[in-house]
């Protein structure tokens, strides 16, 4: 019986797995295969030194800037995605390239968020609700970070 039981656990546990490997393949892929300039709608209207104080807000209570860098980097995964890193100089066209990144993985790691719900359809209650933590410690940083980055480069970008 207990046997069974640990199975039976087991199974769920490989369907998660299989769910959130396919949920960010899928979610990374569509939103990949949308034109980086289709996000550029998204530019904050905020002034620039707004910006910069919402940036500091985000760091200061956070320290985004000393953790961020362990985050993975998935950007240029598909085709039509952007490494973050690899953009090199700050020249105002790759300012904007960023800013629309920026927006694209936002949006990628809120539906992953928002997918969540789904997985009780192959779940028991329980198993949804211990899984959530684990939705919010993949990707509540990555909007952290995410966020105070496009704070910060939209404030560069309204000085130029």
């Amino acid at each position: 019986m207990a046997v069974s039981l640990i199975h039976q656990d087991l199974r769920y546990v490989l369907y998660d797995v299989l769910f959130w490997i396919g949920a960010n393949f899928i979610i990374g892929f569509v939103l990949s295969s949308i034109d980086n300039r289709r996000f550029g709608r998204f530019v904050p209207s905020a002034p620039a030194n707004e910006l910069s104080r919402r940036a500091v807000t985000i760091k200061k209570f956070t320290k985004v800037d000393k953790w961020k860098r362990y985050l993975p980097e998935a950007g240029a995964f598909f085709k039509g995605g952007v490494n973050k890193a690899s953009l090199g100089r700050s020249t105002t066209n790759r300012l904007e390239t960023m800013m629309n990144e920026f927006q694209r993985a936002r949006v990628v790691h809120l539906l992953l968020i928002f997918v969540w719900p789904i997985t009780l359809a192959f779940n028991p209650l329980w198993i949804t609700l211990a899984m959530a933590p684990y939705v919010l410690i993949a990707n509540v940083p990555c909007l952290i970070s995410l966020t105070y980055s496009y704070y910060r480069f939209g404030a560069v970008l309204k000085r130029r």
